[in-house]
């Protein structure tokens, strides 16, 4: 089975991947594209080009090939210092600036919203926690690695995590409409990136420049 999403953030074969990372990417699209209980480890070993048998070298058992998968393909955990390089240290211009390029990296991998779902319908949250903690780590990193001007630096990885996922599940429903309309006749009703964008940024400063929870 190919590798069918082309606008997948991890569709690029390399090279020199592992096979460790091989087994992982391709993984990652089966589930994200049929779910974890509709996937085998049959299907993944063959579109990993493995032998099942070999494939139990790797990992004890299909659980921790999802366990892997979260943790190299998740999109709260695929956060990169890249992001914020243009910042000049103004938590008041970084901010939306952030946020934007986050949510394009996002919409941009489909099958990182997807993988999220079934981590939801299929794990009913197991593993939320881990990943949410491992989402603020990367935002501590990069307000730290910025040297952000900002006195209340953990309120600050706080809230900015909580806003940036509230954003990731508006941007997940966002998606969601999308399936909606193409299978149904019903007339478009969900925003495009750029409004959603210009709508949470509001909410995003208040919380974060006043300290307490979002206008009503």
């Amino acid at each position: 089975m190919e590798f069918m999403n082309t606008h997948s953030a991890l569709d690029v074969k390399s090279d020199g991947a592992s096979t460790t990372q091989n087994v992982l990417r391709a993984a990652y699209l089966l589930f994200s594209q049929q779910g974890y209980h509709a996937t085998s480890v049959r299907q993944i070993s063959h579109s990993a080009d493995l032998l099942v048998s070999s494939l139990y070298n790797y990992f004890r058992g299909k659980e921790a090939i999802y366990e892997g998968v979260l943790k190299l393909c998740h999109p709260w955990l695929r956060v990169h210092v890249d992001l914020t390089a243009p910042c000049a240290g103004d938590i008041e211009k970084w901010v939306p600036d952030f946020l934007q390029a986050l949510a394009a990296k996002w919409v941009q991998d489909p099958d990182g919203l997807r993988l999220h779902l079934v981590e939801v319908l299929e794990f009913q949250g197991q593993y939320i926690e881990m990943l949410y903690e491992g989402f603020q780590g990367k935002i501590a990193f990069l307000i730290l690695h910025n040297k952000l001007s900002n006195a209340k630096v953990n309120p600050l990885i706080e809230q900015l995590s909580e806003s940036a996922v509230a954003l990731f599940h508006l941007l997940l429903l966002n998606h969601c409409l999308q399936q909606v309309e193409r299978v149904t006749a019903s007339k478009k009703i969900m925003l495009d990136l750029k409004t959603v964008i210009n709508l949470w940024n509001n909410e995003v400063f208040y919380k974060i420049l006043h300290n307490h929870p979002a206008r009503a």
